[in-house]
């Protein structure tokens, strides 16, 4: 048999850096910021980064071919309809951009994005009114999009409703959308969804 410790051994061992507790806590730390760093990144594959870069510079078919690409690749992700949807918008191609829409809303119920793209959309095409559902659709899924909110105070204002429109323009504060409740039209390019 082996002898038992005397007390103040023991007591030096309890006194000790707790490593086990330490080494337990960083396991957690870096699961907890494995999960946020997927969370964040889900939906956001290498395709659509890679596209938004191409976007950026400008080399609009080379992009629309990764984006498309990238929904197939993804059948989960709404992003890349939401970028294709957006660039036939911008070329006035309304009825691509109206179906690309519509399959990401489909693909992704929840996705902001995609409802305040739908949103701006409609607005461009004159149907405030249901471009009005559209951007109370994306604050609703997303209760930071102060593009969302911004662009719904526009809406309202277009619609006769300049009393109503006021809270949102406030809770937006000054963005592309400004000028639009002031009467401009809406600009056809406007910032990534």
């Amino acid at each position: 048999t082996r002898p038992m410790p005397s007390g103040e051994s023991l007591a030096g061992r309890r006194s000790g850096f707790p490593w086990g507790l330490a080494l337990g806590a960083l396991v957690l730390v870096a699961l907890l910021a494995g999960g946020a760093w997927w969370f964040m990144n889900r939906g956001s594959g290498s395709g659509t980064r890679e596209g938004l870069v191409l976007l950026s510079q400008n080399k609009r078919e080379v992009a629309r071919d990764v984006f498309k690409k990238a929904a197939r690749d993804d059948p989960h992700d709404a992003l890349p309809l939401v970028y294709l949807g957006r660039m036939f918008r911008d070329e006035q191609r309304f009825d691509s951009a109206t179906a690309y829409l519509q399959a990401a809303i489909r693909r992704d119920p929840k996705s902001a994005p995609a409802y305040r793209e739908m949103a701006k959309l409609l607005f461009l095409e004159g149907n405030y009114d249901l471009a009005r559902t559209f951007f109370i659709r994306a604050i609703s899924a997303d209760r930071t999009d102060r593009e969302s909110m911004g662009y719904l105070g526009c809406t309202l204002v277009r619609l006769g409703r300049a009393q109503d429109a006021q809270p949102w323009l406030q809770r937006a504060g000054q963005g592309a959308w400004s000028g639009c409740a002031a009467g401009a039209p809406m600009p056809g390019t406007l910032p990534p969804a």
